[in-house]
């Protein structure tokens, strides 16, 4: 079912695709009815959280040499709304994935104390007082 608002949802989505891409792109009836089957296709249901959502997913997929530029042009990303679907299912999968920090490393200090020989009470005594004795 179309919302009452669809015009205004439709024109707010541009207008938040134009911000998020830097595309200066006509809003023109073309682009429009574009726009329509789009919402539609996700069932009025998807949003310009969504939209954004899947640029920045995109944009750092291709930072990373993974996608392609071309994947945020218009007719690609709202063109195609079986494309858009996947990407934010990618998108939405990738967030929920948990930050787990890499296990961390000793420093150096720490690995040679690990490493160094345990000493008794009456040992450490004794050392220390041999290097006393040969700094002065």
């Amino acid at each position: 079912m179309i919302p009452l608002n669809a015009m205004a949802l439709v024109k707010e989505l541009h207008a938040a695709y134009v911000a998020r891409t830097g595309y200066e792109i006509a809003y023109n009836i073309a682009r429009e009815n574009t726009w329509r089957e789009w919402c539609q296709w996700g069932n009025w249901a998807w949003t310009c959280e969504d939209l954004a959502r899947v640029i920045g997913y995109l944009r750092k997929k291709i930072a990373k040499g993974e996608r392609n530029e071309g994947a945020l042009k218009f007719a690609n990303l709202i063109g195609r709304p079986d494309n858009f679907e996947e990407d934010l299912n990618l998108a939405r999968a990738e967030a929920k994935t948990k930050f787990t920090p890499r296990k961390s490393t000793p420093s150096v200090e720490r690995q040679a104390e690990e490493e160094a020989p345990k000493l008794t009470a009456e040992e450490a005594a004794r050392l220390w007082k041999e290097q006393f004795k040969n700094n002065d």
